[in-house]
């Protein structure tokens, strides 16, 4: 079965969706169950802090950790963002904007969401806004956008390399 272009332009946003509900998900968990989740990510990651922590006081450990702790939930802020502003990207290419459109719609997409989730997480008990979440959202999406720009740049010079020695 052959797709037309307008099912393939339609397929493409599903990374996206995909995103935008595993975040939602995220946002929907209560804070015990959101900081359970958390601790348990730091704590696969104990083996890879534990020579840092070693020489240090109980005190110094259990700061390094608190801090440690929100370090890995903004990074994963971060690194969901930056995966939905590259979804963004793959899903707006084929409408081929003009210049830099295609980016600012993506980034754009990724803040509006961000401030939806952020709003969506008010609503959730234990859970509330914080534009400080906001804006890492936005400058991972805004990664993930110059990411895949990058990427998909470096591929069109390598198809044309290819394309000019074949002729």
């Amino acid at each position: 079965m052959k797709l037309n272009g307008r099912t393939k332009s339609l397929i493409r946003w599903i990374p996206a969706l995909i995103l935008m509900v595993v975040i939602f998900s995220f946002s929907a968990q209560d804070a015990p169950t959101s900081s359970k989740v958390s601790t348990e990510v730091v704590e696969l990651l104990d083996p890879i802090v534990e020579p840092i922590t070693r020489k240090m006081t109980p005190v110094q450990k259990q700061d390094f950790k608190t801090s440690f702790h929100d370090t890995v939930r903004k990074s994963a802020h971060f690194l969901i963002f930056l995966l939905l502003g590259a979804a963004f990207m793959f899903a707006l290419a084929p409408y081929n904007f003009k210049g830099l459109l295609c980016h600012f719609i993506s980034v754009g997409l990724s803040f509006v969401y961000a401030c939806t989730d952020e709003f969506h997480q008010s609503f959730v008990s234990g859970r509330g806004p914080a534009f400080t979440d906001v804006l890492i959202d936005t400058a991972g999406a805004l990664i993930g956008v110059l990411i895949f720009w990058g990427v998909r740049t470096l591929v069109k010079k390598i198809k044309n390399k290819k394309k000019t020695k074949k002729a």
